[in-house]
């Protein structure tokens, strides 16, 4: 008769288990910490994506309004920077812009093509101290090239198709300008062709909040529409805007300066709006985030003309930023 195998019961000792679940512990962690930092990485990622996108759209608005700026129709712009004097350049009766940022027909200085304050608000008229949070602000005026109409001189008191009510519009010819506003009666200015332009009057400006009270900086920009001066977004994230003007100094060289250094018209000072060459713009932005990246740290400076901006002095800055600048040439 043959012996009687035992069989042996196979499994895990109590030390084996152990180790096994301090293993899998190891491996379990590292694998969440990957999962966590590739996380962070592709929010970094997109907040770093969003903020480029922002510098650049808000730039690249700024850049073709400069660009157009001093434009004036078929009066040269050489003639309407002086013409206020010699009274080729003139505003029909009744013509204003609601809003308007200092009552002296500030969106109708077309003689001004640019123009602009110095790291303070001087227009609370038009932009609420609650609504300006800091740095340069940048004044663009021009007629607008869209929707030009060439007007007829046997009927010129027609208005132009493209009004809506309260418009103003620049009827120019070779020699006379005039500013009218839709609802009032276009008219005969000399006898040789005419246009008609819709004027474009902008204020750009640094606002505290993109929507309400969320604490995310943006460029605001006041635009002159239907005759008042309305505030519209351009791009969320943008922390600072900061600008100099080229002017051609007694030696004969471009040099660039604040709007602090800058005369109001038709002041004899040199320099004045009226000599303004180019543009320089720098535009600071961030993350489009209240509470910036958890895990970083920003005490960089960044050079902006005259400003040396420095995020929160002395704590620990949370926003990722990058600095965007653009030197633009007045073509007008």
């Amino acid at each position: 008769m043959s012996p009687i195998k035992q069989i042996r019961s196979s499994g895990f000792t109590l030390i084996e288990m152990m180790v096994a679940l301090t293993v899998g512990l190891f491996v379990l962690g590292a694998l969440v910490a990957v999962l966590s930092s590739a996380g962070r990485s592709t929010k970094s990622n997109d907040q770093t994506s969003e903020m480029q996108s922002n510098g650049r759209y808000a730039l690249n608005v700024i850049l073709r309004d400069v660009e157009h700026a001093g434009q004036s129709g078929l009066m040269p712009s050489a003639t309407l920077l002086t013409s206020q004097q010699k009274g080729f350049f003139n505003i029909a009766s009744g013509v204003a812009a609601t809003n308007d940022c200092d009552n002296t027909n500030f969106a109708l200085r077309l003689e001004q093509p640019v123009a602009g304050s110095d790291d303070s608000n001087p227009y609370t008229m038009c932009i609420p101290s609650t609504s300006y949070l800091a740095g340069d602000i940048l004044v663009v005026r021009y007629a607008d090239m869209q929707n030009l109409t060439s007007v007829n001189p046997a009927t010129a008191t027609t208005p132009p198709a493209f009004s809506v009510t309260n418009d103003i519009f620049l009827r120019s010819s070779y020699a006379v300008s005039t500013l009218f506003k839709n609802g009032t009666a276009p008219f005969q200015i000399g006898t040789g062709p005419m246009q008609d332009q819709l004027l474009r009057t902008y204020v750009y400006y640094i606002s505290p909040n993109t929507t309400g009270t969320d604490g995310i900086p943006a460029l605001f920009r006041l635009s002159l529409v239907a005759g008042a001066m309305t505030p519209e977004l351009v791009a969320s994230g943008i922390e600072n805007l900061q600008v100099q003007y080229g002017v051609v100094n007694t030696g004969g060289n471009t040099q660039y300066v604040d709007a602090s250094a800058m005369s109001t018209w038709p002041s004899t000072t040199y320099p004045s709006w009226t000599q303004v060459k180019s543009v320089r713009v720098w535009l600071l932005a961030r993350n489009s985030d209240s509470k910036g990246n958890g895990g970083y740290s920003n005490q960089t400076s960044y050079q902006m003309g005259n400003v040396n901006f420095v995020p929160t002095v002395g704590t620990s800055d949370k926003f990722r930023r990058q600095l965007f600048m653009t030197t633009i040439s007045l073509r007008n």
